[in-house]
């Protein structure tokens, strides 16, 4: 595996599960290696291996989740329990993303590799989650409905360039009041309709192109990207509590800084 498609798996594979946007960090590897075309495979497979780990590492409460909305769906009486209720908000927090990403989405596309917009959103976003994970004081584990559209609203402003989905999700769970471990494993969970959403759009762009998809580095991709996905989710889920999210909003703010500061010394040698 060369340097390059290295330091894209760990982009995509370390930075898919913190609140700090991975499409920012993948684009600025494109940068450094002076990559202006990458392979449409070469992209479903990163998303590939994102979406096995956080498939894998939930899998448990993936499958309770499913049952309990299969047998509430079917049994009025059985929607009385926190996994058919978590199924639902899941449900509920997602439909705004796909709704209004379906329409806006291609209208943004001209300014997804504005590196500008991604500096100052990532100092904008990122101050905004140090400052409201350091300062709720109020803590618990509840999803509501009402919660799960707020977050799914939050979800929006991932579609700016360098918005972060993970973060955008994470603030508003903390603005109100949720836990950090209850707030990430939700945004977590939130992520796989994306992430495999992403995958297909990203693998029919592939197969219109002609790419080849089963080879030796796309396995490579997918494998590497699995196991820092695996790993990194190990560290956020067991230790998010002592960690914090405000470490991460303070790396977003200085993430956007030094590319300002980089696009100046371009300009301006």
């Amino acid at each position: 595996m060369t340097y390059y498609l290295l330091f894209l798996c760990l982009a995509q594979g370390i930075t898919e599960f913190l609140p700090v946007s991975s499409s920012a960090h993948m684009m600025m590897v494109n940068q450094w290696f002076g990559v202006t075309k990458h392979e449409a495979s070469l992209y479903v497979g990163l998303h590939i291996g994102t979406l096995l780990s956080i498939t894998a590492f939930y899998i448990k409460d993936i499958i309770v989740m499913a049952t309990a909305f299969i047998q509430g769906s079917l049994c009025p009486s059985k929607r009385k329990n926190d996994n058919f209720n978590m199924a639902l908000c899941l449900l509920i927090a997602t439909i705004p993303a796909i709704i209004v990403g379906f329409l806006i989405k291609p209208y943004l596309a001209h300014i997804q590799d504005n590196l500008t917009i991604i500096a100052f959103s990532s100092i904008t976003f990122g101050s905004l989650l140090a400052f409201i994970d350091h300062y709720t004081a109020l803590e618990h584990d509840t999803m509501t409905k009402k919660r799960a559209i707020l977050i799914g609203l939050g979800q929006l402003l991932a579609f700016f360039p360098g918005g972060s989905r993970l973060g955008t999700t994470i603030t508003v769970a903390r603005m109100l009041g949720i836990s950090r471990n209850a707030a990430f494993r939700f945004s977590m969970l939130l992520s796989i309709p994306v992430v495999l959403g992403a995958s297909v759009l990203m693998g029919y762009d592939a197969y219109q192109c002609g790419t080849v998809f089963l080879d030796q580095t796309l396995a490579k991709v997918v494998l590497a990207t699995f196991i820092l996905g695996m790993t990194t989710l190990f560290i956020m889920s067991n230790f998010i509590d002592r960690i914090g999210f405000s470490i991460f909003g303070i790396y977003r703010i200085l993430f956007g800084s030094s590319i300002l500061l980089w696009l100046f010394a371009m300009h301006y040698p």
